[in-house]
């Protein structure tokens, strides 16, 4: 039944830690548990403070005001310099006028005449009648626009309209005495440069006829179209000609190279033009056929046939003066041919010559056409621009069309500064990252623990066998059974119980010792319910006090429940042999368990612990019991534990989580490796958000253990042997922890705590909600963790 209960639990564990890894509001619950919540009345006072700073800042300011007068800006009104001779620099590209136009408005001239009359005439130093706080004029271009912004600020509002429309006047005024000045020698200077320009076009007039006549221009386009033409008409000539001389020489070498064949190939080559060839062809075959007819009727040797040979033979003479005729014709045609090619060659290269002389001509003739047309077009832009010159001169507000005023300056209604809302808010942001900031120190500072985790690292993966939560009644009450008879606090140690029977760790060991590595960490107070649980399983448990320097047990039982025994002997009784096992073991009906008390301290407990005699006793108590728990002193002021673990006796440790340090647990880690001891598993007291002091109710299970890691550690009591090891054993005041009440800050954590709880599906965490761990590993741990809260 119980191996179902783990296996369902360890289950549930799996899923639940997967599903907070995955949920981002969990991860904001874990930052605010590590760094706001133990500092919550630092994100309250700090942002309070400086908002009271900011309130009384804002509110002894002296108020300033800022007013703008708008100005559009253009080059596109009347330039009355852009000519040789005369320049005005505030004209020119639109950026760079702008530009001009703007540091004009800032310039000390135009400032100080604003101010002049502002004063009205007043003899007085500026400075010494302006307010308190002037500020400008500060210039500014509006984006892609032609506007320009000028705005003065001021403690006084009047103060800063005047000086923004005073300004914008004086410059407006300016501009109009620069182009007045201009106007009269502009007209004059433009007017002589329109005599020089006529006359420059005259002459350039004159000189374009000139060069008309003598060069016999009518109509260049007509004469350079006629002299294209011929080209055109001479490249056609020499394409034929050249063909026809291909083709004769083409002629000449087929017959040059078939000479014997000459006689065949003529009449093809000449087929149609020269009948000769086909007349001897036809006679020399007529003559041949009349030869076997002769020689039918003579002999070879008669005269016949001799006359027969000589005719055949004067037509083949005849038939080869004819192609040597003919070749020597074909060769005359083709000198000919050659001659026309040559002839056509050089008047195509008269024409281009012609061509290249009328280009040039036609060069210069444009280049003195164009002069004309432009004198012309500068003259008619010149006589534009005197009339324009003489019609601003006219009119004094023309240049009001491109540079003029857009919005007057107003008084401002309302100061710029201080902005009271953006004051206050900014001073509570920088309250809250004050308190941010400083919380992030002091949580980097404090090297308490605060995540199961960094145990489990400093002990390479510690077994954790359970987690108990931070309750201040029952650990005020301590180890009252009556308070502890609640579902969710046995549930606590049952869910340990379980963890430890599945441990591979401790598996088959039937004792057990439980440690701590300091005071305070709830080490009797487990080990009493821890046993207690145990006793449920209906086993016969003994707890056995071994912490004969500081016992705890009976000081918290006697006086609230009913023991069965001899309680003023009890383990340093046994250990020097003045008594019995039996003699010794008190029980505790109420709980189910037996209990050997620690007895009379001992001057020298280390001793009595190391000693064979503790091995007896234990092995005596193993034939009476099926469980025994031995409640240990802390490890790291004194040695009592790692010798009780070094006879082989698995070691628990309890550790109170946001008390017990970081270099606490190292501290411990490092002594009980050079012991060649390591703990079995662990069990997380205090297991649950942190309060801000880390109090624990009215619990007054505190030993005064101060240890410097290794200096001597002080532990001592005077006891009644006259002995003392600075063991510093001073408890807690009653009165001291009595007066640690919950105020307004506890109320308010909480109320943020089932906030930000019920964002990640966790609501009542706190009072209502129960979260266990148990997992079992084949190789080296079993652990299990179970939280909860259960208070007032």
């Amino acid at each position: 039944m119980e191996q179902n209960i783990v296996n369902r639990d360890q289950q549930d564990a799996v899923i639940q830690s997967n599903s907070q890894n995955d949920n981002p509001l969990f991860l904001v619950l874990q930052y605010y548990g590590m760094y706001v919540r133990p500092h919550l009345w630092l994100y309250i006072v700090a942002p309070m403070l400086f908002l009271l700073a900011a309130i009384i800042y804002v509110m002894t300011a002296t108020p300033r005001y800022s007013s703008t007068c708008q100005l559009h800006i253009s080059n596109k009104s009347v330039n009355l310099t852009k000519m040789d001779g005369l320049s005005d620099p505030t004209f020119g590209v639109q950026n760079a006028f702008l530009n001009t136009q703007m540091m004009m408005l800032q310039s000390d001239g135009l400032v100080k005449e604003a101010k002049k009359r502002f004063f009205r005439g007043s003899s007085q130093e500026e400075d010494a009648v302006l307010p308190e706080y002037t500020k400008g004029p500060i210039v500014a271009n509006v984006t892609n626009t032609n506007l320009v912004n000028v705005t003065f600020q001021s403690s006084d509002k009047r103060c800063a309209a005047e000086l923004a429309n005073t300004l914008a006047e004086v410059y407006m005024e300016s501009l109009r005495d620069r182009v007045s000045k201009l106007s009269s020698s502009g007209v004059e200077l433009l007017r002589g440069q329109l005599e020089t320009i006529r006359k420059a076009h005259q002459d350039a007039m004159d000189e374009l006829l000139r060069y008309k006549e003598e060069h016999g221009i009518i109509n260049l386009k007509e004469n350079y179209s006629a002299l294209l033409g011929q080209i055109s008409n001479i490249n056609s000539q020499i394409l034929e000609a050249t063909l026809r001389e291909t083709e004769l020489e083409t002629t000449l070498e087929l017959i040059n190279k078939n000479r014997a064949n000459a006689v065949t190939l003529l009449p093809f080559i000449y087929s149609g033009e020269n009948s000769i060839f086909s007349s001897l062809k036809m006679l020399k075959l007529q003559h041949a056929t009349k030869l076997p007819e002769l020689q039918g009727t003579y002999a070879n040797d008669h005269p016949a046939i001799k006359t027969h040979s000589e005719v055949t033979q004067m037509i083949s003479d005849a038939a080869e003066e004819e192609v040597e005729i003919c070749i020597a014709g074909i060769r005359l045609q083709y000198d000919r041919a050659k001659i026309r090619s040559e002839l056509l060659d050089k008047r195509k290269q008269e024409l281009q010559k012609e061509v290249a002389d009328l280009d040039r001509i036609s060069g210069e003739y444009k280049i003195r056409e164009d002069a004309c047309d432009s004198l012309n077009a500068s003259y008619a832009r010149l006589n534009e621009r005197i009339n324009e010159v003489e019609l601003s001169s006219a009119t004094s507000d023309v240049d009001n069309a491109a540079i003029f005023v857009v919005t007057p300056a107003q008084e401002a209604k309302t100061s710029f500064f201080p902005r009271r809302t953006r004051s206050c808010a900014i001073a509570i942001l920088l309250g809250l990252a004050f308190a941010a900031g400083c919380s992030f120190i002091l949580t980097s500072l404090n090297t308490s623990l605060r995540q199961v985790e960094d145990i489990t690292r400093i002990f390479n993966g510690i077994s954790v066998f359970g987690s108990v939560p931070h309750m201040d009644d029952l650990e005020s009450d301590a180890l009252m059974p009556a308070n502890a008879n609640k579902d969710s606090f046995l549930e606590v140690f049952r869910n340990i119980r379980i963890s430890m029977n599945l441990s591979v760790a401790i598996h088959g060991s039937r004792i057990i010792a439980i440690s701590s590595a300091l005071a305070h960490e709830g080490k009797t107070f487990n080990c009493f319910h821890l046993a207690r649980s145990f006793a449920m399983d209906n086993k016969k448990v003994l707890l056995m006090e071994l912490d004969l320097r500081k016992p705890r047990i009976l000081k918290n039982l006697k006086n609230s429940i009913k023991l069965e025994g001899n309680y003023n002997s009890g383990a340093s009784d046994l250990l020097i042999g003045d008594k019995e096992l039996k003699d010794v073991i008190v029980k505790v009906p109420e709980a189910g368990i037996d209990i050997v008390f620690s007895g009379p301290r001992p001057p020298n407990p280390a001793e009595l612990l190391g000693t064979h005699k503790l091995e007896a006793i234990l092995e005596e108590a193993l034939k009476l019991y099926d469980m025994v728990i031995l409640d240990t002193a802390p490890m790291c002021p004194v040695s009592d534990t790692l010798l009780i673990a070094a006879k082989n006796i698995p070691v628990i440790l309890i550790t109170r989580m946001f008390s017990t340090t970081t270099p606490d647990m190292r501290h411990l880690y490092n002594r009980m490796s050079i012991a060649n001891v390591s703990p079995v598993g662990l069990i997380v007291n205090n297991a649950d958000m942190p309060q801000s002091s880390y109090r624990y109710g009215s619990y007054n299970y505190g030993y005064g253990y101060g240890y410097g890691y290794g200096y001597g550690y002080g532990y001592g009591y005077g006891s009644k042997y006259g002995y003392g090891y600075g063991y510093g054993y001073g408890e807690n005041s009653e009165n001291e922890m009595a007066d640690e009440k919950k105020g307004v800050m506890d109320r308010l954590r909480s109320l943020t705590d089932r906030v930000l709880l019920r964002l990640v599906g966790r609501g009542g965490h706190h009072h209502h909600h129960h979260h266990h761990h148990h997992s079992s590993s084949s190789s080296s741990s079993t652990s299990s963790s179970s939280s909860g809260k259960t208070g007032k």
